[in-house]
C-alpha cells in the first residue's frame, strides 16, 4: 500500500522524489515500526511526553526523480490514469496540426465515412478466431480517453515493426447504424506518413440542448423588442424556447430562433427575463 501511495504521487509534498522514497521504502517501514515501539515504551516512562522519547529519525538521500515517461507509467499502474501529464504531451503540437478524430467522437461519425485516430498503443491482446485466424485487440489511448480497435494478422505484423512507444495513426472505415459504431482498420502509420493521407470525415450533427428563457409578461412591448434585438445579436446553434409567465398560466413557446451562450451575459442585467 505504501508503495502504491508513493508511485501515485501521494507523498510528493514531503520534499523527496518518488524514486528516493521507493528506494528507501525498507528504511521507512523500519522507522515506522521503531516509532510504534518507542511510543509504546513511552507510555510506561516518567518522561513519556518528551518529544525525544517518541521521535525516530530516518535518513533519505533525495536522488533525482524518474523521467516523465516512468512517472506516468507508475501513475497508470497504481490508479489507472495519468495525473502529472500525458504520454502524448511531447507530440501535442505536431498532432494538433493534423486533421483527426478523437475517441470521444467516434459515435458521431457518419456511416461509410473514413476517420483517422491518433494515440498511444497501451496494449495488444492477440487471439485466434474460430476459423483459426490470428487477430488482435488494440487498446488505443488519445487525449480524450481510450478505445479498442480490431486488427488482423498482417496488421499485427505491421505493428511489430513500429515503435509503439510513439503515437501511431489508424485510418479506419466506419459503419454506424445509429446504435452501434464499428470500425475496420485500413492502415496503420506513424505521424509523418499520416500527414500525407487525405481523409474527409463526415460527422453527424448532434442536436444542441435548447436555451430556455423565463419571461415575465407585461404590457411594455419595448421590453420584447429589446429582447428580440439581443436574440438577433446572439445567433448560434441552440434552439431558443421562451416560458411566458402570467397570473393565469405559463406558456412555452418554441421561437424558431437559435442562439449561443453569449446571450446569458447580455440579459444578465434585465429584470424581466432570466435563463432557466
Amino acid at each position: 500500500m505504501l508503495e502504491s501511495f508513493i508511485k501515485s504521487g501521494s507523498f510528493d509534498d514531503f520534499g523527496h522524489s518518488r524514486r528516493a522514497l521507493l528506494e528507501n521504502i525498507d528504511s521507512i517501514i523500519e522507522a515506522s515500526a521503531e516509532c510504534s515501539r518507542a511510543k509504546k515504551m513511552a507510555e510506561y516512562s516518567l518522561f513519556g511526553d518528551a518529544e525525544e522519547m517518541t521521535t525516530v529519525q530516518v535518513s533519505i538521500e533525495n536522488i533525482p526523480e524518474f523521467d516523465n515517461k516512468r512517472m506516468l507509467e507508475l501513475e497508470k499502474e497504481t490508479i489507472g490514469f495519468y495525473i502529472s501529464g500525458h504520454p502524448l504531451d511531447a507530440f501535442r503540437a505536431e498532432i494538433d496540426e493534423m486533421s483527426y478524430t478523437l475517441s470521444s467522437e467516434k459515435d458521431q461519425i457518419e456511416d461509410g465515412s473514413k476517420a483517422l485516430f491518433i494515440g498511444k498503443v497501451e496494449g495488444i491482446t492477440e487471439k485466434i478466431s474460430k476459423k483459426g485466424n490470428k487477430f488482435g485487440i488494440i487498446s488505443l489511448m488519445d487525449f480524450h480517453g481510450s478505445m479498442e480497435l480490431t486488427v488482423f494478422e498482417k496488421q499485427l505484423e505491421t505493428l511489430s515493426r513500429l515503435d509503439i512507444e510513439k503515437p501511431l495513426c489508424f485510418k479506419v472505415d466506419v459503419s454506424n447504424d445509429g446504435q452501434n459504431t464499428k470500425m475496420r482498420v485500413m492502415k496503420i502509420m506513424e505521424l509523418n506518413d499520416a500527414k500525407k493521407e487525405k481523409i474527409e470525415t463526415k460527422v453527424i450533427e448532434v442536436p444542441q440542448e435548447p436555451k430556455v428563457l423565463l419571461l415575465d409578461l407585461n404590457d411594455d412591448t419595448s421590453q420584447l423588442e429589446f429582447l428580440y434585438q439581443i436574440v438577433r445579436q446572439s445567433s448560434g446553434r441552440r434552439p431558443l424556447h421562451l416560458i411566458i409567465t402570467s397570473k393565469l398560466q405559463d406558456v412555452v413557446i418554441e421561437t424558431g430562433f437559435s442562439v449561443d451562450d453569449s446571450i446569458d451575459e447580455k440579459i444578465a442585467a434585465l429584470e424581466y427575463v432570466k435563463v432557466v
